[in-house]
């Protein structure tokens, strides 16, 4: 059997994985429309077609640093449904948060055709440790060209052997620097404590999200007119209001919150289907005498050091690096993730209406939580748009801890409305 090297990043997400249990990564998933008159032999020669160029979606675990590709067979499942909108809307919901792809089967990838009478649609799933958002696009147009429905846009530019082969490299030629950086970024850094309950037996914890949605583009505005005030982007300025939060409610002046950072910025990472994604650490340090404008300037800094350094694996970090590791698992932890988006899309899996004039709330319950030791995780996610924000919460720990995690990015919210106005606030001023 021919072995070859995890990237990096999937090393990162699969440590990730162990850490905070199965269920907080989740798939990714995006549907074709199709003519009824297509064959299903045709959809599934074509799906073949993604997984024999993509080695990604025909790869299984051997070991925490090491994969094993299979052959390129797919099947394609039908799901049959009286109305095609409400049927796609219905698997996407289903399949978000599916556990499809068992880690040592060499599949990363599931098909299926959803069908009404009078139509269809190929769904597929992507497995996260296999493909990121970028990888979307990427499976999108090699199946629209097997299909003849666009150009055929052929093959990656590099193997999947390859590339995983490379990305290794690249990394361990990068390791002395990028340890430096974080134990000097981790000085003095103390792990988020006391943010979010705990109590209860942990058998009993689970997964859930908030999902808000708040019509009219104010608030992105605001966001946006700070981060031109401020030199910024929407990203550190939401960074430092979170951040701000946090050291409220904690009195904690040294933590880090949790990013994702695209590491795909090679040519020849743009046609290869792959993670390539860092959870990296946003380093905050909290001045309460300095202003807000001065706070998202430290984060700035911060969120550069996080850009910089993201090719080494997270597990090596986390071993070498105290203040790195304690920060993920310290007993107690509150691990807390931050996303921004600048788009107008409905969030993937369950949510809110849509059309409501008025402020709309859904809580979704998503199963249990089964973290590696004594430690919360809280995502809170932000999408921005002069339409609508969305703000999703996704917390694991106790039952009943949500609304406690939902209150951080509420806070956040409404700390815009004060720093929007005078961003010379002293943070101690802030409430």
């Amino acid at each position: 059997m021919t072995t070859i090297p995890l990237t990096p990043e999937q090393r990162s997400l699969l440590f990730n994985d162990r850490l905070l249990g199965p269920g907080v990564a989740h798939n990714i998933s995006f549907h074709i429309p199709l003519s009824s008159d297509i064959p299903d032999d045709v959809v599934r020669a074509a799906a073949t077609t993604l997984t024999t160029r993509h080695g990604a979606l025909r790869s299984g675990l051997v070991d925490a640093a090491t994969q094993r590709l299979g052959n390129a067979e797919v099947d394609v499942a039908v799901f049959e449904t009286d109305d095609l909108d409400e049927g796609l809307s219905l698997r996407y919901r289903q399949l978000h948060n599916a556990e499809l792809f068992p880690r040592t089967t060499p599949r990363r990838a599931h098909f299926e055709l959803v069908r009404s009478p009078a139509e269809q649609a190929l769904l597929v799933s992507l497995d996260h440790v296999a493909a990121d958002g970028f990888s979307v696009d990427l499976a999108q147009d090699c199946l629209s060209g097997a299909l003849g429905l666009t150009d055929d846009p052929g093959a990656p530019a590099v193997s999947f052997e390859a590339f995983c082969t490379d990305r290794a490299a690249v990394a361990e030629r990068r390791r002395n620097r990028e340890i430096a950086a974080w134990q000097q970024a981790f000085d003095g850094v103390e792990p988020v404590l006391g943010l979010l309950p705990h109590e209860g037996e942990r058998a009993t914890w689970i997964r859930a999200q908030r999902d808000s949605v708040l019509p009219g583009g104010e608030l992105t505005a605001a966001v946006r007119e700070l981060a031109a005030t401020t030199r910024s982007t929407p990203f550190i300025v939401v960074a430092a209001l979170v951040s701000a939060v946090i050291w409220q409610r904690t009195g904690q002046r040294a933590f880090a919150v949790q990013t994702p950072v695209s590491t795909r910025r090679a040519a020849t990472d743009l046609s290869v289907i792959s993670y390539l994604v860092s959870e990296r650490p946003i380093v905050c340090r909290v001045d309460p005498g300095t202003t807000f404008e001065a706070h998202v300037a430290g984060v700035r800094n911060a969120c550069s050091t996080a850009v910089r350094n993201a090719y080494l694996a997270e597990d090596d970090l986390a071993e070498r690096i105290d203040g790195f590791g304690a920060a993920l698992s310290a007993p107690g932890v509150d691990y807390l993730q931050l996303h921004v988006d600048l788009v107008d899309e409905a969030l993937p899996g369950v949510g809110s209406s849509e059309d409501s004039t008025e402020r709309s709330d859904h809580v979704t319950e998503l199963g249990p939580f089964t973290p590696s030791g004594d430690l919360t995780c809280t995502t809170l996610r932000f999408q921005l748009s002069p339409a609508r924000t969305r703000l999703r919460t996704f917390f694991g720990g106790p039952q009943g801890g949500l609304p406690a995690a939902a209150e951080l990015i509420d806070a956040a919210v409404a700390l815009l409305g004060q720093v929007a106005r005078t961003p010379e606030t002293t943070l101690a001023r802030l409430r």
